[in-house]
């Protein structure tokens, strides 16, 4: 013969049953929430990814002819540096040859060193065996090479925007740590049920002892 359970029995069941359901969904609904919020943070990644290939493109932009220049006067100087067995620093070469060949050029010299018997012998050897057989493509070389304020300039806003992606970066690592995996969800989600259950249980004597 079945037990008939009482109506005070019946509701205290339907209460509990109601406060797990509850926990359960809130638990649920936690859970769901996570992936709109992964989304955004995938969003902004995206966001942040698009400006820092765009701010590469314009600082290469910007840096390119400064390095191709720089590196064709490398070149040069350390061709001259060989071809007069010289053993020097290559910082020095580079930087006190291309110094006296800007004043030179900017002063409208070259022609007149290069026609001069004062003019370094080796030196004019060594540009004529080099294709420079005037002073007019050795002028070409150097209009083409030498380094203006333009130039710096460029550079100086490229490196500027080198420090803006790397600030970029490291906001997109923070964006990209705070994404929530699968492991770390389901660590959440317990962690949210085990705070609801244990906010729960006292409070179900609480209504119970109001109820009595």
């Amino acid at each position: 013969m079945p037990i008939e359970m009482s109506s005070r029995t019946k509701k205290i069941l339907k209460r509990e049953s109601l406060i797990i359901i509850t926990i359960l969904s809130l638990t649920l609904i936690f859970g769901l929430c996570i992936y709109p919020y992964n989304a955004i943070k995938h969003s902004k990644i995206h966001s942040v990814e698009s400006m820092i290939n765009s701010q590469k493109k314009l600082s290469d932009s910007l840096s390119t002819q400064f390095n191709g220049k720089h590196s064709n006067q490398k070149k040069f100087s350390v061709m001259l540096s060989a071809a007069c067995n010289d053993s020097s620093s290559e910082q020095n070469v580079s930087v006190d040859l291309w110094e006296i060949l800007d004043k030179a050029y900017r002063a409208d010299l070259i022609p007149s060193l290069y026609n001069s018997k004062l003019f370094n012998p080796v030196f004019l050897k060594f540009l004529k065996s080099n294709g420079f057989e005037d002073d007019k493509s050795f002028e070409n070389f150097l209009k083409k090479n030498l380094l203006t304020k333009i130039d710096s300039l460029n550079l100086f806003e490229s490196e500027k925007i080198c420090f803006e992606i790397s600030d970029l970066e490291n906001r997109e690592r923070n964006y990209q740590s705070q994404i929530v995996n699968s492991e770390k969800q389901i660590k959440l989600c317990i962690w949210v049920l085990a705070i609801l259950l244990a906010i729960a249980y006292p409070l179900r004597f609480i209504i119970l002892a109001i109820d009595w």
